[in-house]
């Protein structure tokens, strides 16, 4: 018993549930803790799922769900009243035996309509419902009909229809009028003629996985947990086959126990808690949720994570704890009657063993120390990316080179001499490469690149030749031999256009250097075509 309130004091000394979670999530996670019970709301919540079966019949859910709804739902007469009015039966409307004053209710079509109700049920219920209230409570007699209104100039609205009501009463008019007006037409109106009473609220909610649920709320008024459930399955006799209740279930922990008991209370908490820390991003293990489960229900019920919770658990289990009831609940009261109680307080929590300076009794009780070597961590220096940035092809060794993975041995000096603008023919090859590999086809190359392209042609075979009549623009585009083979295109003052090939640039640079690494580049890059 003392790891229980060990466990409990570890999770209220760090706050809340709603305290360590933001969001809307919390909320629904500090109430799966609280079992939903003890808020300012005590309504009563049941889910009915619809029977799979319905699903065969297009449209079979929607309809399902449409009708339980329309069952349980409830439908009071002030619901399909739009107006009331009273009128002297001795003002040229037919009277009748009674009171000469005429109630006269009239009825929305509309909501008629769509509440699925005829004037003649409607009738029925008022006249049986008042009936079985008059006797108690001493109401007058009355006579409820329906049929043409006969105040036509009042309800000649097509939309309404109009049911009439005459009190049978043996005192003067006056009197009469009084009562019809605070006593009669105040509990007409609050008459039920349509559901159950006991449901406050009848909704249809879509799940996220798309299924179809009818929600029915119940106020605590009108029923207790114990019976919730049972009142909620007995109001759905006549649509039973409707329901799938092996699904169908109570919308909270404390009902599901009130309902079924402490094993079926304790399996939904657990998927409940489950979900809720699924949903917030937290990955618990499910021992720890059994833990909580168990703590919650060691008292043969299920006692919500709060401070009501935890005193009616400590009351259930006689264990006297002052000091931890008073972390979570107006200290000095809870010392006041601890003292007059002479309650003893054994200090075995995680909070009260620690506010008095007492070693809690929690993990292995091993010391734990933490062990300097005293030595400054040294980190890593990271390499430059500029650095490696400026040459990515080339790895230097004394008297060789890389190019594309390929040994090039050559002499130190040759490498690094200096090709017009560039610091070695690699710079060169990879900035022409580049250009044909980051312009679109038929792009015109910037300023920069232009006048890089016309350093290159320097070293063509036929770079003069290939000038011509002045440069204008270059582009890029497809070699005409070789369609699939990007080149530069040269277009002259003239119009004219003339492809080129870098590679050429690349050669008869590599052999202005040197005859061995030309002959070294022209073996390396022949065939090798820039594809597009």
């Amino acid at each position: 018993m003392g790891c229980l309130f060990h466990f409990r004091s570890c999770i209220w000394s760090f706050g809340s549930p709603s305290e360590q979670l933001g969001g809307i999530s919390s909320h629904e996670f500090a109430d799966v803790l609280k079992c939903q019970k003890g808020g300012t709301s005590m309504d009563h919540v049941g889910l009915l799922f619809l029977s799979k079966n319905l699903k065969k019949y297009r449209y079979g859910l929607e309809y399902a769900s449409l009708e339980v709804k329309d069952h349980l739902e409830p439908v009071n007469f002030s619901d399909l009243v739009d107006t009331v009015m009273i009128l002297y039966g001795g003002c040229g409307i037919e009277s009748t035996k009674g009171s000469p004053w005429i109630t006269h209710f009239h009825l929305s079509q509309e909501m008629m309509t769509k509440k699925r109700l005829g004037l003649t049920l409607v009738v029925e219920e008022l006249t049986e419902q008042y009936n079985a209230k008059r006797d108690k409570l001493n109401f007058p007699k009355v006579y409820i009909s329906k049929g043409k209104c006969s105040a036509d100039n009042e309800c000649g609205n097509r939309q309404t229809c109009c049911i009439t009501v005459v009190t049978q009463d043996d005192s003067n008019s006056m009197s009469q009028l009084d009562t019809i007006k605070k006593r009669v037409i105040p509990n007409l109106l609050a008459l039920l003629v349509k559901g159950f009473l006991e449901f406050k609220k009848v909704e249809i909610q879509c799940q996220e996985d798309s299924e179809l649920v009818v929600k029915v709320v119940m106020s605590e008024e009108h029923c207790k947990s114990v019976k919730f459930w049972a009142t909620l399955q007995k109001s759905c006799i006549a649509i039973m086959e409707l329901i799938d209740w092996e699904r169908s279930r109570p919308g909270s922990v404390y009902d599901i126990f009130c309902s079924y008991g402490i094993d079926s209370a304790w399996k939904y908490f657990v998927e409940s808690l489950r979900s809720k820390t699924d949903d917030i991003g937290r990955n618990i293990r499910r021992e720890h949720l059994l833990v909580v489960a168990n703590c919650l229900s060691v008292s043969g019920q299920f006692h919500g994570l709060s401070s009501q919770g935890l005193k009616q658990q400590r009351t259930r289990l006689s264990i006297s704890s002052p000091f931890s009831e008073a972390c979570f609940s107006r200290p000095a009261h809870t010392f006041i009657n601890a003292a007059k109680q002479s309650s003893v307080d054994n200090l075995c929590g995680t909070v009260d063993a620690m506010a008095w300076g007492k070693e809690p009794s929690t993990g292995t009780s091993g010391p734990f120390k933490i062990i300097y070597s005293g030595k400054a961590h040294a980190p890593i220096p990271n390499e430059n990316i500029y650095d490696f940035l400026n040459s990515p092809e080339v790895r230097q060794a004394p008297g060789e080179a890389f190019l594309n993975g390929s040994t090039i041995s050559v002499e130190q000096d040759f490498l690094v001499a200096a090709v017009g603008i560039w610091d070695n023919i690699i710079d060169m090859r990879t900035c022409l490469q580049n250009m044909l590999r980051e312009y679109q086809l038929n792009e015109c190359v910037g300023e920069l690149d232009k006048s890089r392209v016309i350093e290159a042609l320097r070293f063509h075979p036929r770079g003069r030749e290939k000038i011509g009549a002045g440069i204008e623009d270059i582009k890029i585009g497809h070699h005409p031999s070789h369609p699939g083979t990007r080149c530069f295109i040269m277009v002259r003052d003239d119009g004219t256009t003339e492809d080129f090939s870098y590679k050429k640039c690349v050669q008869g640079a590599a052999d202005s250097i040197s005859p061995e690494l030309g002959r070294y580049v022209e073996r390396i890059l022949r065939n090798r075509a820039v594809s597009s």
